[in-house]
């Protein structure tokens, strides 16, 4: 089997369609078919099934998919090891909140230490993040509360707190856990660190609120709580302005704390080039700063 298969299967699990992948590719269908054909008999394993023309990969698919990233990152550091000639290259990325507050001036300090280095940056939810990681797509990434896959690694950086907002006259307030889980409440998406962080608490007291409202975006999310559509859930250094603006204001409820950890995530067989060294190092002096003094 060579690298070009490998590279077609991963794609077609990517995709979960033989025709986006090969449009990715730049290739045909059938011969995206065909690689995959030549690998099932290779290994005599169906690596998908066929239903009602679409794709779903099998437990054999699933358990070749892990190999076959690693072989291709590890084409991948070949060909990076042999372009020592060549400018260092680094691809962040960063789960929503981390990248809205934090993540622009950490860029800037990078740039300014390695202005040699060709540095990319994505935006995404932790999910998304942790997906992009194991598929080598992401030389790094930050990410909060989420189940980490046994093939990354990960260090802690800082602790958030994240507040209750609601408009000034919204009514009522609650007083307890189990009167906020029957407000409506306005939420981040699934697949979001900030979602997770919310969902564990709920169900750490047996309680399972439905939201009103949920977005991948902030912004929508506190011009709700503003029209008083509900309590949002958030971290408080995206509702800065709002908080000052008195347009937004904090509920307290007694005993109760919602927070979000975030991470530091790469593959367990990423190779630590100089530029990313440099930048875990940036990443763990932002966090000591933010720690401050014990």
């Amino acid at each position: 089997m060579t690298k070009r298969h490998l590279e077609i299967f991963a794609e077609a699990c990517r995709q979960m369609s033989f025709s986006k992948a090969a449009e990715a590719l730049g290739t045909t269908q059938p011969a995206v078919s065909l690689a995959i054909k030549e690998l099932e008999e290779h290994y005599g394993v169906p690596l998908f099934e066929r239903m009602n023309r679409r794709v779903y990969i099998t437990e054999a698919g699933r358990r070749l998919l892990h190999t076959a990233q690693e072989v291709l990152q590890g084409f991948q550091e070949a060909e990076d090891s042999l372009r020592r000639g060549r400018p260092f290259s680094l691809r962040v990325g960063a789960n929503v909140t981390f990248g809205a507050t934090r993540l622009a001036p950490l860029l800037r300090k990078f740039q300014a230490l390695q202005p040699q280095t060709v540095l990319e940056a994505v935006v995404e939810n932790s999910d998304r993040i942790e997906k992009k990681l194991l598929e080598n797509q992401l030389d790094v990434g930050v990410v909060d509360n989420v189940s980490f896959s046994p093939h990354l690694k990960t260090r802690p950086l800082t602790r958030e707190n994240m507040a209750l907002l609601c408009a000034p006259d919204f009514d009522p307030q609650p007083r307890t856990l189990e009167e906020l889980a029957r407000l409506p409440l306005l939420l981040r998406e699934e697949g979001s660190g900030t979602r997770r962080s919310v969902d564990r608490l709920f169900e750490e007291q047996g309680l399972s609120p439905h939201p009103f409202f949920e977005s991948i975006s902030s912004t929508a999310l506190l011009e709700a709580a503003k029209a008083g559509l509900g309590v949002l859930i958030l971290s408080e250094s995206l509702a800065q302005q709002e908080l000052e603006e008195k347009t937004l204001v904090r509920l307290e409820i007694p005993g109760v704390r919602f927070f979000r950890q975030y991470f530091c995530a790469l593959h367990r067989q990423k190779a630590l080039s100089p530029p990313l060294e440099a930048f875990l190092s940036l990443l763990q002096e932002q966090a000591a700063a933010k720690r401050g003094p014990r």
